[in-house]
């Protein structure tokens, strides 16, 4: 039932290429979903669905500009996590969505820290390296908000090298567009 109300709503985001941010297309269907989310996390008992619908939940209030709520999910998620034993890939993933929030919170400190060791955490497991082209996108997007435009071309172009393997044409693209606007805030 709830994938079907969601499927309901405009749910997609578009890249900002001045800021590489993503933003909501449609503001209004994405305060309906994290309405029907929040309703419905009261009722999931399952450990592994709750971490999926906070991690939803807090992406959208994200993309909304909700920055503290989407904090506070990705840091439930974390907790139920890792007082439950779950898969690592639940902690990385909601690891990297709180670091990125972290960014847009201008919390330099704390998201430079948590990519390092996403970073970290992909390189060293083998069941993780699949994230890793995520991990340096994201990283990529905190050091151009810090105007670390050489720093950020790095991993995007390491970013780049994984995701032209993988063969999906929508994450090379995105790349692309952050190597974009990287070459023209180092030009200029």
């Amino acid at each position: 039932m709830l994938s079907s109300i969601l499927s309901e709503l405009d749910l997609s985001s578009d890249i900002n290429p001045t800021d590489l941010r993503d933003y909501a297309t449609n503001v209004q269907d994405h305060l309906k979903a994290t309405a029907v989310l929040q309703n419905h996390l009261i009722k999931i008992e399952c450990n592994k669905a709750r971490v999926k619908a906070l991690g939803q939940l807090g992406s959208l209030l994200r993309r909304i500009s909700k920055l503290d709520e989407a904090r506070q999910c990705f840091e439930q998620a974390i907790e139920v996590v890792q007082s439950n034993n779950l898969n690592q890939k639940y902690l990385l993933t909601n690891s990297i969505r709180l670091a990125h929030t972290y960014q847009w919170l201008e919390k330099f400190d704390l998201s430079n820290a948590l990519f390092s060791e996403v970073i970290k955490n992909c390189l060293d497991s083998s069941n993780l390296k699949l994230y890793l082209d995520y991990a340096y996108q994201h990283a990529g997007k905190n050091y151009f908000d810090q105007k670390s435009y050489e720093l950020a071309l790095s991993y995007f172009n390491k970013a780049l090298k994984i995701r032209l393997k993988k063969g999906n044409p929508e994450l090379v693209t995105s790349t692309k567009i952050a190597i974009n606007a990287c070459n023209q805030r180092i030009g200029s």
